[in-house]
């Protein structure tokens, strides 16, 4: 018996990090980038939000910062991350056991 065809179907992950980049830019993420990475990222893993924090050594709030798009971390850090320009982040992957650095 041959592998049903639908098995060699692969997700494009990027079209897939781009439009949900597009939707929380539209509900007015300020770094959509990388909330569309984290969600991303955490969909590949197959977990849910607890799962993903306790594996990271973060809150649960600050997963559900992160994918909404917003910055977190020391309220100092926060500040100057908001002064930044529009588009200012940038998200790089490096693998999906990595932390996202979002380059800024």
């Amino acid at each position: 018996m041959s592998p049903h065809p639908s098995s060699r179907w692969q997700p494009d992950l990027d079209r897939c990090r781009r439009r949900l980049a597009e939707l929380l830019a539209d509900e007015g993420a300020p770094c959509p980038e990388l909330g569309a990475s984290a969600l991303l990222l955490r969909g590949i893993a197959g977990v849910d939000r607890a799962t993903w924090a306790s594996t990271r050594g973060i809150s649960e709030l600050e997963v559900f910062r992160m994918e909404a798009g917003e910055w977190w971390g020391p309220p100092d850090e926060v500040e100057r991350r908001r002064a930044l320009p529009a588009g200012a982040c940038s998200v790089r992957l490096r693998t999906c056991a990595s932390p996202i650095d979002t380059g800024c």
